[in-house]
């Protein structure tokens, strides 16, 4: 008879107790495993660029998709954008539909087009490549946005709803050298 006793008046102050101990800690349980798979289907892509030299005066600049993430992306799902600097002369790029579009004082060739190839993680697929007429390439001479079912890349990126590229937060192309 002692236990019945002492059983109840104990019951609801330890099991309320237990209850909310166990939700905290279900709750933080929960966020640690969203945070690791959240880490684990990292998204990430950028624009880089390949140099080639074809004489003293021009280059092919070879323009690809880098996929810096750990997430596959499809064919046909990463709608890309290249802003090439007027001064740098481009002529006719392979691929992609062109347009200009002028920002304060400088005038770009705006290359655009859907990605026909898949990019793996730690990947690169090109784009499309153009002759420019300079001998070499300045920074912020080629800008870049990625526009894809998993948002805009660079993740800074801002576009209003007028569609006018907040020019601050645009990407700009990583530029590696190749001599042939």
């Amino acid at each position: 008879m002692l236990a019945e006793t002492t059983f109840w008046p104990d019951f609801w102050p330890n099991f309320w107790a237990n209850f909310w101990a166990d939700l905290i800690v279900g709750i933080v349980i929960a966020g640690l495993i969203s945070w690791v798979l959240s880490k684990a289907r990292k998204v990430e892509a950028k624009m880089s660029v390949r140099t080639e030299r074809i004489d003293q005066s021009s280059l092919r600049l070879r323009f690809s998709i880098w996929n810096t993430g750990k997430v596959s992306f499809r064919r046909e799902e990463i709608f890309w954008h290249a802003l090439i600097d007027k001064k740098i002369k481009p002529q006719r790029p392979t691929d992609g539909a062109t347009d200009e579009v002028p920002v304060g004082e400088q005038r770009f060739v705006h290359v655009k087009g859907i990605l026909s190839s898949p990019v793996f993680p730690s990947r690169q697929t090109e784009c499309f490549s153009v002759t420019v007429q300079v001998d070499n390439v300045a920074p912020g001479d080629l800008l870049y946005y990625l526009s894809t079912a998993h948002g805009m890349f660079p993740r800074t990126m801002k576009i209003n709803r007028e569609d006018n590229i907040d020019m601050k937060t645009i990407g700009h192309v990583h530029v590696g050298l190749t001599n042939r």
